[in-house]
């Protein structure tokens, strides 16, 4: 997700604005931050040992012992449906 400098508001940590555009990138950014409070107390809940990196791999379904292929697909999969959806606009 990108924002232009000019449309973020450092202090409150959202999109400026009260336009459709900023109100969708606004709870999208909520979502995700919703997902990541999620896992984060998941794995607190459980004990395990956990850092900012686990946290991103179960985002993106990403298993650690799966290794670089695993990652290496999920990139080339994100960069195909960018593509995509590049082209549909």
């Amino acid at each position: 997700m990108y924002c232009h400098p000019d449309k973020w508001d450092e202090s409150g940590q959202h999109f400026s604005g009260r336009n459709e555009r900023a109100q969708i990138l606004s709870n999208r950014l909520s979502k995700i931050q919703n997902e990541i409070q999620d896992h984060y107390n998941l794995l607190k809940s459980s004990g395990e040992d956990f850092d900012v990196i686990t946290i991103k791999n179960r985002i993106r379904n990403i298993d650690d012992c799966e290794g670089i292929l695993k990652v290496f697909d999920y990139y080339l999969k994100n960069m195909h449906e960018k593509g995509l959806s590049s082209r549909e606009s």
